[in-house]
């Protein structure tokens, strides 16, 4: 598995993150749900509650091939990370910390449960300068790929 570089993790957590969760079932046929519970666990794993996404759910259980954004709208920056899944826990520190959200502590029609967890294997930018370029683990350096580079250098994020 890669570590997730500190600014991508960041943006998980920035209050006007939106989040998508992508699956896609035995067939290939992708499902693309919006998943506000989505957090970082740590550098290599992040977390989702799972409350009420049935077909979310059996495409993780079949296949295990999942894919996140995360968008900050204000700043048109945008990541996509792909991992596989690997499994619900129904207790436990990841299931208590996603129960601890305010969105499922104070909800008194769902809660969660249980906690999705997801192992990253790939992250990549998906905004200007370099959409579409993978971040970690960093693609091979090429003549073309050091140039932009160089040019992406001067932004601070994305």
């Amino acid at each position: 598995m890669v570590k997730m570089p500190v600014q991508v993790m960041e943006k998980f957590s920035h209050p006007d993150a939106v989040k998508f969760l992508a699956t896609v079932d035995k067939e290939g046929k992708p499902n693309v749900v919006y998943m506000k519970s989505l957090i970082v666990w740590d550098e290599q794993t992040l977390i989702y509650a799972d409350a009420m996404g049935v077909k979310t759910k059996q495409n993780l259980q079949d296949t295990k091939k999942v894919a996140v954004s995360v968008f900050i709208p204000d700043k048109l920056i945008c990541y996509q990370l792909k991992g596989e899944f690997i499994g619900f826990k129904k207790s436990g520190p990841y299931y208590e910390k996603l129960s601890s959200l305010p969105e499922f502590k104070y909800n008194a029609y769902f809660g969660v449960r249980a906690a999705g967890i997801i192992k990253v294997k790939e992250v990549y930018s998906a905004c200007v300068p370099l959409p579409g370029r993978r971040i970690a683990p960093p693609e091979p350096y090429t003549e073309e790929s050091s140039a932009k580079i160089v040019w992406s250098s001067r932004r601070l994020d994305c």
